[in-house]
């Protein structure tokens, strides 16, 4: 080898002629699935031969009011912590004011102009987000002026907003699967919902963002249904419609909720063209509590919208909205971005173009398209559509970081290890569900029909969107929803045959991976 002069620099390949460096990567992914192997049985064998009796007993019991406590109190002591030593990830600050950045701006100064009764503000607002995006914000902004805390503005919000976020985790989950199944969780299953959560969403309890208000409110709206369903209380009816209306007050695709009980009920009592009694047994006082409760909550947003020349209850994607200076719905400015841009809308990360997303627009048109060119589009080439849709299902679940605002994406050790565990989690969610004696077994009809529900009408449809993981979550939350109420009992059964879900997890890995690497390996 030619010596190099001092400043020159050149390649050097250490183990260049040797096997060593093969049989020392080889050796660490066997050490690395031995370690998972032996972890996952000890923590059953941990479980099973637990001997502290308090320890064992509120494990194996059944308590989410303690187990919120327990939650929120470790929550929120690790998020002021993180305030005061500011260790909070950069990307949501600005470096200079450290005033929150993009969004969390806009929804800080709409909290300000809620709290002050600056009206005018909410009706020059954007359109598709009604007036209860923003009750988070003016909360916290008024209780720091109540009790003048002034050491950091935000504070107040996180730990109001980590408030809503454990108690969905603690109770409203799990009371839905008490009312779906009629049995009753333990609280290491509740726990590991909220590790699995937080693992893979913790950007959520320090963003100054609405979407988990949402969620949170929907989730809760069904709980009031079901708990209707077995007590027929007209007080819970009203709070179901109070609530999915203030999930579709903050993002506006829960109205669907909203318009399902609404054409229940015209098929029910209205036109009675089908023998709906079958399967609906809900009274008409449901309906008139329900939609009581939604009128109320919606109300002042009928009055903002009718000042900004529209007529409903709902927000509504204006033209031009989100966009002055372009003549196009927030729909369809995400739908355009999807089709030339990016698939995948995450900031900061690099956009690439999909070679099947440019075919169809190309051939279609050079320009811009509306909504109803896009499903002219989408019907007239129904092959390369089905083929771009299945990309994006791939893609929204190929999530890629916990934060709302990440660094920029880098193929990394840890971006592995965090995308093994999420594909993990997904395909053993599917493991389950295409077998049918688990299916059968582990899952009850209700919960496979509302499963269905908000996978086909609060999912699928956001698929014409340029993907951001956050419009995905509650696929998500169905998942861990899965993975740690189903397949921790599953996982007790001596008949399951844990050598083929093995085999099966093991050829999926490879699959996701190889998957992602077509589009993620490319932005880098």
């Amino acid at each position: 080898m030619d010596i190099p002069k001092d400043g020159e620099t050149y390649a050097y390949f250490p183990f260049q002629n040797s096997k060593l460096y093969f049989l020392y990567s080889i050796g660490i992914y066997f050490i690395l699935t031995v370690i998972i192997y032996i972890v996952f049985n000890f923590l059953n064998f941990i479980l099973k031969k637990l001997k502290i009796k308090r320890i064992k007993n509120f494990l194996l019991g059944y308590n989410p009011k303690k187990v919120f406590l327990l939650l929120y109190l470790f929550v929120s002591i690790v998020i002021t912590i993180s305030v005061l030593g500011e260790f909070l990830p950069k990307t949501y600050f600005d470096e200079k004011t450290k005033e929150v950045v993009w969004d969390q701006f806009w929804y800080w100064n709409m909290g300000w102009a809620l709290k002050n009764l600056q009206f005018k503000y909410l009706v020059k607002g954007v359109s598709f987000r009604g007036y209860f995006a923003y009750v988070p914000m003016a909360l916290a902004q008024s209780i720091n002026d109540i009790f003048k805390i002034r050491f950091n503005k935000y504070w107040s919000f996180y730990i109001l907003n980590n408030f809503f976020i454990i108690l969905f985790v603690s109770y409203i989950i799990p009371e839905i699967y008490k009312n779906l199944t009629k049995k009753i969780l333990k609280n290491y299953q509740i726990i590991v919902m909220f590790l699995l959560f937080s693992f893979f969403w913790r950007g959520v309890y320090y963003s100054v963002l609405s979407d988990m208000f949402g969620v949170i409110m929907f989730f809760w709206g069904i709980l009031m249904y079901l708990k209707y369903k077995n007590g027929n209380r007209g007080v819970l009816a009203f709070l179901s419609g109070v609530l999915v209306t203030i999930a579709s007050l903050i993002r506006t695709n829960y109205k669907f909720g909203v318009y399902i009980v609404a054409i229940i009920f015209i098929l029910k009592y209205g036109f009675k063209i089908l023998k709906i009694d079958k399967f609906c047994k809900l009274k008409k006082n449901f309906f008139v509590y329900f939609f009581l409760g939604v009128i109320l909550i919606a109300f002042p947003q009928a009055v903002i919208n009718f000042k900004q020349g529209h007529i409903g209850l709902f927000p509504y994607d204006k033209r031009g909205s989100y966009n002055r200076s372009r003549n196009f719905t927030l729909v369809e400015e995400h739908i355009n971005a999807s089709l030339k841009v990016t698939l995948v809308y995450i900031y900061p990360y690099k956009y690439n173009p999909d070679n099947t997303a440019l075919k169809l627009k190309n051939n279609f048109t050079k320009e811009d398209i509306n909504i109803n060119q896009t499903f002219a589009l989408f019907i007239s080439n129904p092959l390369d559509t089905t083929i771009l849709m299945t990309k994006k299902i791939f893609y929204f679940i190929d999530l890629k970081t916990p934060e709302m605002y990440p660094s920029a994406y880098k193929s990394r050790t840890e971006t592995y290890i965090f995308s093994f565990f999420n594909y993990w989690i997904f395909l053993t969610g599917i493991y389950l569900l295409i077998n049918k004696r688990n299916r059968r077994e582990y899952f009850s009809k209700e919960e496979l029909l509302l499963g269905s529900i908000l996978t086909i009408v609060f999912t699928l449809p956001q698929l014409i969107l340029a993907i951001e993981w956050r419009f995905f979550i509650i696929f998500y939350l169905i998942a861990y929803y899965i993975f740690s109420f189903k397949f921790t009992e599953v996982i007790f059964d001596k008949k399951f045959n844990k050598f083929k879900y093995f085999n099966f997890i093991i050829l999926g890995e490879i699959l996701f991976f190889v998957l992602s690497s077509f589009y993620f390996d490319s932005i880098i």
